[in-house]
């Protein structure tokens, strides 16, 4: 594996309903460098959260029977946080994208049928704002963490020695 492939891979779950949709999915990504999860439901698509904490980006289908793709990114904040959710769907619903953004969480909102070159860069960019967004957290919390105690022990240091001064 390349730099590159290294910096882009990572785990990709894709939820629909309809079986077909998923194999042609799975066959889209297949020379991309992640590793692609598929579940038929929302419910499904939980369950395969939780076994795979670290999924970067989630693709669900709008419209399912049981749990709306609104639904499901709502409840899959939960477990992952942190993923970059996109919405596909055939229906030229605002109500549903509205939803779907405000309620789950999506960054993007993607129509079927889809061009397969603008389906690939859509998740390739959609990792690379995962990648963006783990790194700004890293330095956050290195930022937090470790630069504010070592200033608060230098300010604290620095107190002590005018205080010792002072008196």
């Amino acid at each position: 594996m390349t730099v590159t492939e290294a910096m882009q891979s990572g785990k990709v779950l894709f939820v629909d309903d309809e079986e077909n949709i998923l194999r042609a999915i799975s066959r889209l990504f297949l020379d991309e460098p992640y590793v692609v999860l598929t579940a038929i439901s929302g419910a499904a698509g939980l369950e395969v959260l939780r076994r795979e904490p670290d999924v970067c980006v989630i693709v669900s289908d709008q419209r399912m029977p049981g749990m709306s793709g609104a639904e499901f990114l709502a409840q899959s904040r939960t477990v992952t946080p942190d993923a970059v959710r996109l919405v596909l769907t055939g229906y030229a619903d605002i109500a549903a994208a509205v939803d779907a953004i405000n309620k789950g969480g999506a960054w993007k909102y993607l129509a079927k049928p889809w061009k397969d070159e603008e389906f690939l860069q859509t998740v390739r960019e959609a990792l690379e704002r995962y990648r963006f967004d783990e790194a700004a957290r890293g330095l956050q919390e290195f930022f937090w963490g470790d630069f504010c105690g070592f200033f608060a022990k230098g300010v604290l240091d620095l107190s002590a020695d005018l205080f010792c001064v002072w008196k």
